[in-house]
């Protein structure tokens, strides 16, 4: 499958030196460890394979830098309105684990879905531009 060349999910979160905050620095030392275990749960990719089908989906439209930003920008983004929906839902569950909410505090969970959101937003705004947001809006 033409997913599997580029968005594997290795390749889908395995990009950790740049979506990740950087891991010599103790401040984000907590954030790093619950953006690699929200990255490793299964079932990521989805809307970023539907995405890259729309494009076309062939290997050479799939390993374009630009539409791999766009599909991790989109995956990001539904993974930021997962974690505030939880909370907001008080839902103590997602895929029989425990919610960010629940495992790691409301504060936490409020600051990692902001800045899963913050990242998507960087993302989608690197490939379309800072006008594109006011489309999201």
């Amino acid at each position: 499958m033409v997913w599997g060349v580029i968005m594997s999910g290795k390749n889908l979160f395995g990009v950790e030196n740049t979506l990740l905050p950087d891991e010599n620095d103790e401040l984000f030392t907590p954030l790093r460890a619950i953006l690699k275990e929200l990255f490793a749960t299964p079932g990521k990719g989805l809307r970023g394979e539907l995405l890259i089908l729309s494009a076309g989906g062939s290997q050479r439209v799939a390993a374009q830098p630009q539409l791999h930003a766009l599909a991790l920008g989109l995956e990001l983004l539904h993974l930021a309105t997962l974690v505030h929906d939880d909370l907001l839902d008080q839902s103590e569950r997602r895929r029989g684990r425990p919610a960010v909410w629940k495992r790691w505090g409301v504060k936490t969970a409020v600051l990692v879905g902001d800045y899963l959101f913050a990242t998507a937003y960087r993302m989608i705004n690197t490939v379309c531009g800072p006008d594109s947001m006011e489309r999201v809006d």
